[in-house]
């Protein structure tokens, strides 16, 4: 059950950082559309309202000032460039009077991405509506896109969250879940015959009183278990006595019977014996009458002579 539990817990803890993680990644490029929509819209004004001639100082003047600016924090530059390329003004002193490579007047504002110093940065360029000028703003989205940090910080509080998460769940074991585990295993072991007591502690009351119970249960079945046994035992002695008796009762009638045939035998004998002399006096009656019958004959024959 414990690899179960442990099992969702680790399902969950994915679960709550890939939607934090993919939440983040979403709130960071919303709130780079919202740096690329404000900077437009700077880039977009500053074009309208810059025209030459221009007075350098004024301009110059206007664009640290804009610098300062707290919404400003990420600017790496602001550039007023000429058609030819030439860089009128910038927030950087070292850009002025040098040339952007490849500087085309666009058509219409454009956003790209660009790499100023080996970073890498948003560029928005946007002209005038006379196309005597270009804005161009290039700014830094590495403090808005700081995902690591800020994944780092969310990893730190999911985990404090689930760290505080498993020690409940360790402290639920504890009183709850192990102790319904031993009884659990009690209970199987009772189940094939092992009658075993064990004393389980809980700081619920509710568990206690249940071992308390399955405790009596198991020593009432071990009294019924010793009192079974007991009459099983009585059972066993009399029907061993029982037993006895019938085997010296079938002994004796066995020996009556073996009695009973031998003076049955001896009459059969006698018997036997006593036909033989009737059967051989009867012949012995048979011959001496024919002998009678003979000698009568004889006399007859003899008178008659």
């Amino acid at each position: 059950m414990i690899w179960i539990v442990s099992l969702l817990l680790g399902l969950i803890f994915l679960g709550f950082f890939l939607q934090g993680y993919f939440s983040l990644k979403l709130a960071i490029e919303q709130r780079i559309n919202n740096e690329l929509v404000q900077k437009k819209a700077l880039a977009e004004t500053m074009a309208e309202i810059i025209h030459f001639p221009i007075d350098f100082n004024t301009l110059k003047s206007r664009l640290d000032e804009l610098k300062q600016m707290p919404s400003m924090e990420n600017l790496v530059y602001f550039r007023v460039i000429k058609p030819s390329g030439d860089i009128f003004s910038s927030t950087i002193n070292q850009e002025i009077g040098k040339r952007v490579q490849n500087f085309q007047m666009p058509e219409e504002t454009i956003i790209d991405d660009a790499t100023f110093q080996g970073d890498e940065i948003k560029n928005i360029t946007a002209r005038s509506s006379l196309h005597d000028a270009a804005v161009q703003i290039g700014f830094s989205v590495q403090n808005i896109a700081s995902s690591e940090q800020d994944i780092i910080r969310f990893l730190i509080s999911d985990m404090l969250f689930f760290f505080l998460l498993a020690v409940c769940f360790i402290v639920l074991f504890k009183i709850i879940i192990k102790p319904i585990e031993e009884l659990t295993g009690l209970c199987n072991k009772m189940s094939k015959g092992q009658l075993i007591t064990k004393p389980i502690e809980s700081e619920i009351q509710e568990v206690n009183e249940l071992t308390v119970a399955f405790n009596k249960m198991v020593n009432d079945l071990k009294m019924q278990k010793g009192e079974i046994e007991k009459v099983n035992e009585n059972l066993e002695k009399k029907v061993k006595e029982r037993t006895e008796e019938l085997e010296n009762l079938t002994a004796k009638l066995e020996e009556k019977v073996a009695n009973r045939t031998k003076e049955l035998q001896e009459k059969i004998e006698e018997l036997e014996k006593f036909q033989n002399l009737a059967v051989g006096r009867e012949l012995k009656m048979m011959e001496l009458k024919k002998e009678i019958e003979k000698i009568k004959r004889q006399k007859d024959i003899g008178i008659g002579i």
